[in-house]
């Protein structure tokens, strides 16, 4: 019973996940290139956005199917991949975001941070290898 709660969660992210990237990419189409054509921001910065947009849809599907496929197989087999792309989404494409907004939330990303952008990008990859991984522990 715990699983399920755990894959409810997890259908429930992806979900959410999902949703906003539509939310995101209505923003950007509708309104950020607006922006661009006005000059509020470069369109790099549009790029950027959308590039996060992108990102997080393609990941928010790997999720839904990650969480399916634990629904139908009635265990939690790839937990670990589950949630390290679920952080990679929101440290990829949340710093991108952040990145692609600032002339419009006028709040600088620090340079602290440079490195989180990356570690999604990594979390994600690594999530990746491990879905081959836990497939292949359970199918061979």
């Amino acid at each position: 019973m715990k699983h399920l709660k755990q894959i409810q969660i997890q259908i429930f992210l992806a979900c959410m996940l999902g949703a906003l990237a539509v939310i995101a990419g209505a923003f950007s189409a509708h309104l950020l290139e607006r922006f661009a054509n006005q000059n509020i921001i470069t369109l790099r910065e549009l790029s950027i956005f959308e590039k996060a947009v992108r990102y997080q849809m393609y990941h928010a599907l790997v999720l839904l199917v990650i969480g399916v496929w634990n629904l139908l197989s009635n265990r939690t087999v790839i937990s670990i991949s589950f949630y390290l792309i679920f952080f990679g989404i929101v440290f990829f494409s949340g710093t991108l975001y952040w990145i692609a907004l600032q002339p419009i939330i006028h709040l600088s990303f620090p340079t602290y941070l440079f490195w989180v952008t990356p570690l999604g990008g990594l979390c994600m990859i690594v999530g990746w290898i491990l879905i081959f991984f836990e497939f292949k522990r359970f199918y061979t």
